[in-house]
């Protein structure tokens, strides 16, 4: 399924990718906390870790970010996301077990000069955006700043915390791309997001007490700092064949207190993923070449251990191939295997198989069946 950004603008006023997810079937913004109301994606039922969130095809979002860094991508930087439900790891990676949320950019080329949109509620949020789109040489460049803006105190259901968050967000973002010849791709992509989350009771929250209260044994309250930047792109190899690299770097910083419980946190990502495609009447094969390198550390015994800290490193190459056979107008038949190298646990296969039965038009039947890890 597809959701374009004209579709968005349409049905409702979403502000960031968590709004958009309201439009699909089988999709659902799950929270998990209602003082700091974090959330996560759940497709079919499934909990949030079992989907797999791409930028341009690229997956960068791990533990931290999936919690916290999905709210962060605002609208005015999304052409369309594409969700693709069920089984999908041989692709995108063993974690796509329930289904994979892709979010493609928008083509800075396609990008009017200047964009501006605005919106404010009657609880006194503010979100906005400002976008601008420019051309040098053969570079064409996409550039925008994405705010958010959140802190009314109110308690309707008398529970003594806050019903809504308060928050401080801002998200700067830029893509370039490059004309080359035969229409090959270069692009280069950023996003900058910086976040102050808070809620607790009425003295933790109004005035801004928090930023003094912050780990208080006696008020309660929950404030999470967020830093977190990202560079992502692709770029398609100058050959005969249809071979690109898709690439993204991603670092993920937080600092927040639940009550009197300090946790600091970060997580580092690399990734890179060589794609080879091949098309052959009505097969298509894909076969690729994947390396992700992951740091995580943060103050709990997740990375300490004996009273000295050791953070986690963890280097997983990994290989797949995904054939699809397209028999018909009617029948489309899909099949791969990925295997993917764990130092602590060896080498873990995730096969994948799909059958789609087009009836009519407006009717398709799927089936599909995969493993994850």
């Amino acid at each position: 399924e597809v959701i374009t950004a004209e579709r968005l603008q349409k049905n409702l006023p979403a502000v960031n990718l968590m709004d958009g997810l309201l439009l699909v079937n089988g999709v659902q913004e799950v929270t998990s906390c209602g003082i700091c109301f974090t959330n996560s994606i759940s497709i079919n039922g499934l909990p949030g870790p079992y989907t797999a969130v791409l930028m341009d095809g690229t997956p960068m979002y791990g533990n931290l970010a999936s919690v916290y860094g999905l709210n962060g991508i605002p609208t005015q930087m999304i052409d369309r996301f594409e969700v693709v439900k069920g089984p999908s790891s041989t692709l995108y990676g063993s974690e796509a077990i329930a289904g994979v949320i892709n979010i493609i950019t928008k083509d800075p080329g396609d990008e009017p000069t200047h964009a501006f949109d605005l919106m404010g509620t009657s609880h006194q949020e503010a979100f906005g955006n400002v976008a601008l789109a420019s051309r040098s040489g053969n570079w064409k460049a996409f550039s925008g700043i994405n705010f958010t803006y959140m802190d009314r105190y109110e308690d309707e259901n008398g529970d003594g915390f806050g019903d809504m968050i308060g928050m401080d967000r801002l998200s700067l973002f830029t893509k370039w791309n490059l004309d080359r010849p035969e229409h090959r791709k270069l692009s280069i992509a950023a996003k900058l997001y910086v976040e102050d989350r808070r809620n607790g009771v009425e003295e933790f929250f109004t005035d801004r007490n928090y930023r003094s209260m912050r780990g208080s044994d006696s008020i309660y309250g929950e404030s999470i700092y967020t830093l977190r930047g990202e560079i992502f792109g692709t770029y398609d190899l100058p050959t005969s064949e249809d071979i690109r690299v898709d690439y993204s770097m991603s670092w993920h910083d937080q600092d927040s207190y639940y009550g009197a419980d300090h946790y600091l946190a970060k997580q580092g990502i690399l990734f890179s993923n060589l794609v080879w495609n091949k098309r052959k009447k009505k097969h298509l094969l894909t076969a690729g070449w994947t390396n992700r390198y992951q740091f995580y550390d943060d103050n709990t015994v997740a990375t300490n251990e004996d009273l000295s800290n050791h953070p986690e490193r963890q280097y997983i190459p990994g290989i797949f191939a995904e054939t699809e056979w397209a028999g018909n107008a009617m029948w489309t038949v899909l099949g791969g295997m990925r295997l993917d190298y764990y130092s602590g646990h060896g080498i873990i296969p995730s096969p994948r198989a799909s059958v789609k039965y087009s009836l009519s038009q407006w009717t398709t039947l799927r089936t599909s069946a995969g493993t994850g890890f």
